[in-house]
Formats: C-alpha cells, sequence, structure tokens
C-alpha cells in the first residue's frame, strides 16, 4: 500500500535529517569546547603574566628603596673621604712648605 510506503519513506527521510542536526550538534559542542578551553588557556596565561608582572614590580620597588638608602649612606662616605683627603692635603702642603726662619 501507498499511504505505508509513503510514511515509511518519510519516516526514513526524517530519521536521516535527526541523525544529520544531532551530527551537527555535536561538532557544535565540540567547537564550543574547544573555545571554552582556548579562553581558559587564555586566562591562565594572562594569570601567569599578572603574576610575573607583580613579582618583577615589587622586586623593582625593594631594589628602588634599598638603592636611595645606599645612595645617601655613599654621598655621605664620599663627602667624609673629600674632607679627610683635603685635610691630608692641607697637612702635606704645611709639612713640604719651607721653613720660616
Amino acid at each position: 500500500d501507498s499511504a505505508t510506503s509513503s510514511a515509511e519513506s518519510e519516516l526514513s527521510t526524517n530519521q536521516e535529517h535527526k541523525k544529520h542536526w544531532q551530527i551537527k550538534v555535536v561538532e557544535v559542542s565540540n567547537l564550543a569546547d574547544e573555545a571554552a578551553a582556548a579562553m581558559r588557556s587564555a586566562d591562565l596565561q594572562r594569570s601567569t603574566l599578572a603574576g610575573i608582572y607583580t613579582v618583577a614590580q615589587k622586586a623593582y620597588e625593594d631594589e628602588a628603596a634599598a638603592f636611595a638608602v645606599d645612595k645617601g649612606q655613599f654621598e655621605t662616605e664620599l663627602k667624609a673621604i673629600s674632607a679627610v683627603t683635603a685635610k691630608i692635603s692641607e697637612v702635606l702642603g704645611a709639612c713640604s712648605a719651607p721653613a720660616k726662619a
């Protein structure tokens, strides 16, 4: 009978369409999973770089503060050395000057 044959043909076509769209849903789902994984990977990389930057920034700040303290101390020591050198030069100049009679 023609009605049964037509129904079976339509059922077969509908099952093929269903299978086609099930495959498409799985493909799109896989693409969504890949995109989500790429996004998480980028977030992880961004977080890693932010952590490296934070550590480097803190190290720079610590070193800059230590440098400022050391620089002040070195400048004070250089002034003291310059004063001592000037006194030594003054004493040597007085010693090498001819004695007055």
